[in-house]
C-alpha cells in the first residue's frame, strides 16, 4: 500500500492564511529554500523534509529521486538534486540569536518572539551569528529572506518568484500544524502539484510496510547530519570537536537501530522484490557500519586534539574493527567517505630550528588535492588510521607519560555497551551474508584491510570456514589470538612505555604505512614529510643525548631529506647547520686530544681526524647556504638573520681549520658538494691556511662588525679550550713540560689576538656594546687571570671595558643567559680585586668594590661607573 498525501497544492496558485492564524517561524538552509524560491516552472522539482517544533518549521533536504520513487511509486527516475545534500536538525544550543533589545531566541525551539521583528532586525542578527560560524540558514520571516547577512535575490520574473516562494511556505504554514510534527513535501519533475506527506500520522493509517517510512526517513535524516558533522568540522572548535565527533557516532548508531528494528517488522511477503526489500536495508545497514567505522575514527581524531592519547588509541581500535568487518564494496558499490577532507589537516608538530620564530613557521594545509578525489575509500580510511595512529605516538614525545590529561570519561561520553553490542551483532550478521567467499587477513584478520599479502599463505590467509572453527575455541585461545593480532592493533595496544625511541620508530613505522596507501603524486605527501622530518630529527636529538653521534648523524641527515622533500626549507637549514656544529665540535676534541700527545705518529693521526671533522662540517654549512639560495630562489619565507647566520657559521669554521692547517704547516683535501654521508667526499684540491682564511674574510665582509666580532670571539674560545685542555694533560702527567707549556701559551696568545681583533670591531669609544662583548670581556679577563699573565694585563683599562656594557641595550641583555651574567659580575669583581692587592687603593676603589659585591645584574653598571668617572 503507498503513502498518500494530506495536502496538494498547484504550481502558481496563491495560498491565503486565515487572519487569526497564527505565523510559524520558517528556517532552512539557502539551496532547500532554492527548491521552490524559483520561477512557476513545471518542470523543477522539490524534495524537502519539514520538521514542526513548537512555532517553527525546520526545513531540510529530502530524499533523492530513487528514494522517492521507493517510497511513493512514481515512474521515470529523474532530477538532479544531490543525494548527499546534509541535513541540518536544529539544537537549541547551536541556533541562538542574540538580538539588540529583543529576548534572546532559539529559533528551534523556543515560541515566537512577541515583539516586532524587522527585516534589519534579522540581518543585524545573522551577522552577528555568521562571525561565531553558524552555519549559514535562511530565515523566512513573514516577508523576509536571509542568506547569511545579504537578502536573497531571486532570478527570472520577481512578481511571479515572489508569488510563488512565499505561496509554498503559506502552504506549509498552513497545513503542518502537528508539534512535535514530521511532513515531507514532496514533487516529480513531470507533476505540476506540490504533495505533502504527514509522517506523524502514517504509523496510525497504513500498513507496516508503509510505517516503514518515517523510520527510513529518520535514520537517512541522522545519517545525513552525522556526514554534516563529520564533514564541516572546522565549524566547530577544538574544544567542542569531541562532543561533535561523539554526537556523529551516537546518530549513525541510532540509524543502525531504527533499519535493524524495522527489517524485524517487515512481513515475509515484503522481505523481496517490495519498495523496500531486506536486501535493500542490508546495503544501507553496510554503508551505515561503514560510516560508523569513519565516525569512531573521527572521535579518535578528536581525542587526540585534546591529548587524550590512549582513549584516542582505543577509539581508533573499534574503528578499524567496525570498518574492516565488511567488504569495502556492496554490489560493486563503493562506500561514499567523509573523509577526503579531513585527511589534509596539517599537521601540529613545533619548530625545530632553533632561530625560526613560532610565528615564523605554519605548515600549509593541503587544498584542491585532485588526487585524493581518485583515491578509494578503502586506501583513504588506512591512510588516515595510519597518519592519526602516527601522530599519537609523535605527541607521546611531547606528552610525557606522567603529565597526560585525565581520561576519566563520564558516562554521557561513552558509547553505551548495549549500543555497541547491539553495532557488532549488525556487522557481523552482514559479515557473514556478504563475506561468504571471502578471506581474513592473517596478520589483522579483518575482510577490509591493506596488510601486505603474505605470499606463503595465499592472497587471502585464513578461509571463511577456518575462522569458524577458530570461533569454536575455548576463550582463552580466543583472547590470545586477540593479543597476538598483527597488522594496525599491533599499534593499538592501551599500555605503552615513555621510551621515546620506540615511540618515535612506531610514528615512523605508521607515516611509512601512510605513505604506501597514497599515490605518488599526492599533495598530502608533503604533510606527510613534515612529520617524518620532525620525528628524524627528534631520534636525532635521542641518539646526540647518548653520545651515539654516528646515529645522530645519519637520522639528522634523513630529517634534513624530509624537509627538502616538502619544501620546508627554514628547518632543512636548520638540519645542516646542527651537523656542521656536531662535526665542528667533534673535530675540537680530536685537536685537544693532538695537543696532549708528545709522539709525532699520534699527533698526525689525531690532526688528520681533525682536520676531517672540520672539512665534513664545512660540506654540511655549505649546504644549509644552498638551503637559503633555494628558498630565495622560490620567494620561501626564512627568518631575517638566517643568511647571516649560515654565513657566520661557515666563516668561523673556515677560520678554525686555517688556524689548525697554520700551526701544523700543512695543507688539506678542499671540502666539495655534499652527495652523500659517506666518510669519502673530499676532493682533489688542496687547502692551505691562507686559503681558508680567505674564504672566511669573503664570508664576513657582508655580514658587519658585530657579525666579525662574533666570529673572532668563537675563535678565541676555540683557543682557550685548547689551553686548558693541554694544562690538563700536563697535570695528568705530574710533569712541567717545557714543549707542552710552550704549546699551551702559544694558544692563550692565539686566544688573546683574537679578542682584540673583536674589541676592534666596537671603536674606541665603545658606544654600542652587545652580548657578544660582555662575552668578550668576560672570557678575556678569566684567562688573564688562569694563564697568570696579570703583570701583562692593563688592568685599568680593562676595568674600563667592563664598567662600559652599562651601555648595553635592552633587548641585547636579555639574549644573556644569567650563569653568563654571574661570570661577568664574578670577573669585575677579580679585577677590582686585584687592583686593591697592588697597592692601588683608594676610596673610590674600595667602593666600587662594596658595590661589585652587591651586584646581581648589569642594571648595577650604571652607578658603578658614574662613581668610577666622578
Amino acid at each position: 500500500m503507498r503513502t498518500k498525501p494530506v495536502a496538494e497544492m498547484k504550481i502558481g496558485e496563491d495560498v491565503q492564511l486565515a487572519g487569526d492564524e497564527a505565523l510559524a517561524d520558517v528556517i532552512a538552509p539557502v539551496e532547500v529554500l532554492e527548491q521552490f524560491w524559483k520561477p512557476a516552472d513545471p518542470k523543477f522539482r522539490v524534495s524537502i523534509l519539514v520538521q514542526r517544533r513548537i512555532e517553527t518549521l525546520a526545513l531540510n533536504s529530502g530524499p533523492d529521486v530513487e528514494e522517492a520513487e521507493r517510497l511513493i511509486g512514481k515512474p521515470k527516475p529523474t532530477g538532479d538534486v544531490d543525494p548527499n545534500c546534509p541535513f541540518h536538525i536544529l539544537r537549541r544550543d547551536l541556533l541562538r540569536f542574540d538580538i539588540v533589545n529583543y529576548a534572546v531566541a532559539s529559533l528551534g525551539f523556543s515560541p515566537l518572539i512577541s515583539q516586532q521583528v524587522s527585516t534589519l532586525t534579522w540581518l543585524k542578527a545573522w551577522l552577528n551569528n555568521d562571525l561565531t560560524s553558524v552555519p549559514k540558514l535562511a530565515i523566512y520571516n513573514q516577508n523576509s529572506v536571509v542568506q547569511g547577512y545579504d537578502l536573497l535575490l531571486p532570478t527570472g520574473d520577481s512578481r511571479v518568484v515572489q508569488q510563488n516562494g512565499p505561496a509554498v511556505l503559506r502552504f506549509l504554514q498552513s497545513k503542518c500544524k502537528g508539534d512535535p510534527g514530521v511532513y515531507w513535501l514532496y514533487k516529480s519533475a513531470e507533476e505540476d502539484e506540490i504533495k505533502l506527506f504527514d509522517f506523524s500520522t502514517t504509523s496510525k493509517n497504513h500498513s507496516s510496510c508503509a510505517s516503514s517510512l518515517p523510520l527510513v526517513l529518520h535514520a537517512c535524516a541522522r545519517e545525513q547530519l552525522a556526514r554534516l558533522i563529520m564533514t564541516n568540522k572546522k565549524l566547530f572548535e577544538p574544544k567542542t570537536a569531541e562532543k561533535e565527533s561523539f554526537l556523529a557516532v551516537d546518530h549513525i548508531s541510532q540509524a543502525i537501530k531504527f533499519l535493524t528494528d524495522m527489517q524485524k517488522q517487515l512481513p515475509s511477503s515484503e522481505q523481496e522484490g517490495d519498495w523496500l526489500s531486506t536486501s535493500i536495508i542490508d546495503k544501507k545497514l553496510w554503508g551505515l557500519i561503514m560510516l560508523l567505522g569513519e565516525s569512531y575514527l573521527s572521535l579518535g581524531e578528536a581525542y587526540k586534539e585534546e591529548e587524550k592519547l590512549d582513549q584516542a588509541l582505543r577509539t581508533i581500535k573499534e574503528a578499524c574493527s567496525i570498518y574492516g568487518s565488511l567488504p569495502h564494496s556492496y554490489d560493486k558499490t563503493l562506500f561514499d567517505s567523509t573523509l577526503r577532507d579531513s585527511i589534509s589537516r596539517p599537521f601540529d608538530i613545533p619548530k625545530f630550528a632553533k632561530w625560526v620564530k613560532e610565528e615564523e613557521y605554519s605548515t600549509e594545509e593541503v587544498k584542491d588535492d585532485t588526487s585524493l578525489k581518485q583515491l578509494s575509500p578503502k586506501h583513504l580510511f588506512w591512510a588516515k588510521v595510519w597518519l592519526l595512529v602516527g601522530d599519537i605516538y609523535a605527541k607521546f614525545i611531547i606528552i610525557p607519560l606522567s603529565s597526560e590529561g585525565s581520561e576519566v570519561v563520564t558516562e554521557k561520553k561513552v558509547v553505551k555497551e548495549e549500543v555497541r553490542l547491539h553495532n557488532e551483532k549488525v556487522g557481523n550478521k552482514l559479515k557473514n551474508k556478504l563475506t561468504t567467499c571471502r578471506h581474513e587477513c592473517a596478520s589483522c584478520l579483518l575482510v577490509n584491510c591493506l596488510c601486505p599479502v603474505d605470499k606463503g599463505k595465499g592472497k587471502g590467509g585464513k578461509s571463511k570456514s577456518k575462522s569458524k572453527s577458530k570461533e569454536e575455541e575455548s576463550k582463552s585461545k580466543s583472547k590470545s589470538k586477540e593479543e597476538e593480532r598483527g597488522g594496525i592493533f599491533k599499534y593499538l595496544k592501551e599500555s605503552r612505555k615513555n621510551d621515546a625511541e620506540t615511540n618515535l620508530f612506531t610514528a615512523l613505522h605508521c607515516y611509512n604505512q601512510v605513505q604506501k596507501a597514497l599515490p605518488s603524486g599526492c599533495k598530502l605527501l608533503i604533510s606527510l614529510h613534515v612529520r617524518k622530518a620532525w620525528v628524524w630529527h627528534r631520534i636525532s636529538m635521542e641518539y646526540y643525548k647518548i653520545a651515539n653521534f654516528k646515529e645522530c648523524e645519519d637520522a639528522m641527515v634523513k630529517s634534513a631529506q624530509a624537509c627538502m622533500d616538502s619544501g620546508d626549507y627554514a628547518n632543512l637549514i636548520g638540519c645542516y647547520c646542527s651537523l656542521g656544529s656536531l662535526r665542528q665540535n667533534l673535530g675540537s676534541e680530536k685537536e685537544e686530544q693532538m695537543m696532549k700527545y708528545k709522539l709525532k705518529a699520534r699527533k698526525k693521526t689525531h690532526l688528520e681526524l681533525a682536520t676531517k671533522e672540520y672539512i665534513r662540517s664545512l660540506q654540511y654549512y655549505m649546504e644549509a647556504k644552498k638551503g637559503v639560495s633555494r628558498a630565495l630562489e622560490k620567494r620561501r619565507m626564512l627568518p631575517e638573520t638566517t643568511r647571516d647566520d649560515v654565513q657566520l657559521k661557515l666563516a668561523v669554521t673556515y677560520l678554525v681549520l686555517g688556524r689548525l692547517l697554520c700551526v701544523n704547516f700543512t695543507t688539506v683535501d678542499a671540502p666539495t658538494e655534499l652527495k652523500s654521508t659517506s666518510e669519502n667526499t673530499q676532493g682533489s684540491l688542496r687547502l692551505s691556511a691562507d686559503d681558508a682564511v680567505k674564504e672566511a674574510s669573503a664570508l664576513l665582509e657582508s655580514l658587519g662588525k658585530d657579525k666579525v666580532a662574533y666570529a673572532h670571539d668563537m675563535l678565541a674560545a676555540h683557543h682557550g679550550s685548547c689551553y686548558a685542555s693541554i694544562l690538563e694533560a700536563n697535570e695528568q702527567a705530574g710533569l712541567a713540560i717545557k714543549k707542552w707549556n710552550d704549546a699551551a701559551n702559544e694558544q692563550a696568545d692565539l686566544a688573546f689576538k683574537n679578542w682584540n681583533d673583536a674589541m676592534e670591531c666596537y671603536g674606541p669609544e665603545i658606544n654600542h656594546p652587545d652580548s657578544v662583548f660582555v662575552s668578550i670581556v668576560t672570557k678575556r679577563s678569566a684567562l688573564y687571570f688562569k694563564s697568570q699573565r696579570q703583570s701583562e694585563f692593563m688592568i685599568d683599562l680593562e676595568l674600563r671595558r667592563f664598567l662600559v656594557c652599562h651601555r648595553i641595550f635592552e633587548e641585547d641583555e636579555k639574549k644573556i643567559d644569567g650563569k653568563d651574567v654571574q661570570n661577568f659580575l664574578q670577573q669585575l669583581r677579580n679585577i677590582l680585586k686585584e687592583m686593591l692587592l697592588n697597592g692601588k687603593s683608594s676610596k673610590k676603589l674600595e667602593d666600587l668594590y662594596c658595590k661589585s659585591q652587591n651586584a646581581t645584574s648589569l642594571s648595577s653598571l650604571k652607578d658603578m661607573h658614574d662613581t668610577w668617572t666622578s
